[in-house]
């Protein structure tokens, strides 16, 4: 099972590499050109303005490919990131559909949204060998940058919102970072000036490390982030399921206050 995983994946990236970056998707033949038409394939039927799609305003292009087992233990599966390129300010500059097949028939198995002007994704997995899928997602405007984060599983097809830690981590040091402010209820995680960032070499989403930073700034109609104050460095524990403070990484000064 886990031999066909890594050759599937292998072929993928082989054509990723080939495709080369910022040119059109699916232009390949064989197993890129066929996975991104069936991305398309499935954006189109989910998406409620496929019409921008089919007039040009819109391309989708498979940003990532994430091999795992995301529906149960031991799956055979790929997770699609899909981006959809061109998309206007209105709908989330950075806004992505996710896409989750059985590596082996490449039957569609469930389909999600995240939309917002930066989004990134990832797939930590669990001590059971099942991943999860994390959505950083924000914006910045006014003065102010914000962000969602929210952790999913997926059980027959369905979405289902997990606690993220998150919160528990940095919660008690927002009164020294003021206005920085941190709320999560059962659903997701809103940090309102300051910022969650995932290491992006491997996109897994196993580390993290979360900001503070205000007084987003405009310059020549460019707006430009503020400089940044490290508030924590964060690991996702494969027993918990959830992001606890980094014991490996030297934290913080403010780590070491007592809440």
């Amino acid at each position: 099972m886990k031999k066909r995983a890594i050759l599937f994946l292998a072929i993928l990236w082989a054509f990723l590499a080939l495709s080369g970056c910022g040119e059109k998707a699916g232009t390949e033949d064989g197993w890129y050109a066929k996975i991104h038409k069936l991305a398309v394939e499935t954006v189109m039927e989910k998406y409620e303005d496929s019409y921008m799609i089919e007039d040009g305003t819109l391309e989708i292009v498979i940003d990532k490919i994430h091999p795992g087992s995301f529906t149960q233990e031991d799956a055979n599966e790929v997770f699609l990131n899909c981006w959809f390129k061109g998309m206007p300010h209105i709908g989330g500059f950075d806004s992505r559909a996710g896409i989750i097949l059985n590596a082996d028939t490449l039957e569609v198995i469930a389909y999600k949204e995240f939309s917002d002007d930066e989004v990134m994704l990832g797939c930590p997995r669990t001590a059971k060998g099942q991943n999860r899928i994390l959505c950083l997602s924000g914006s910045g405007s006014q003065g102010t940058r914000g962000q969602t984060i929210s952790l999913w599983s997926v059980q027959d097809g369905r979405w289902e919102a997990l606690p993220t830690g998150i919160a528990d981590c940095v919660r008690y040091f927002k009164k020294d970072f003021e206005p920085f402010e941190v709320n999560e209820n059962e659903f997701e995680v809103r940090i309102q000036n300051g910022w969650c960032y995932m290491d992006e070499i491997m996109a897994s989403g196993h580390r993290l490390a979360v900001t503070c930073e205000y007084g987003l700034s405009n310059v020549f109609g460019q707006e430009t982030i503020p400089p940044a104050e490290l508030i924590a460095i964060l690991v996702w524990d494969p027993l918990r399921e959830r992001f606890e403070l980094d014991s490996h990484t030297v934290q913080p000064n403010v780590q070491s206050k007592t809440p």
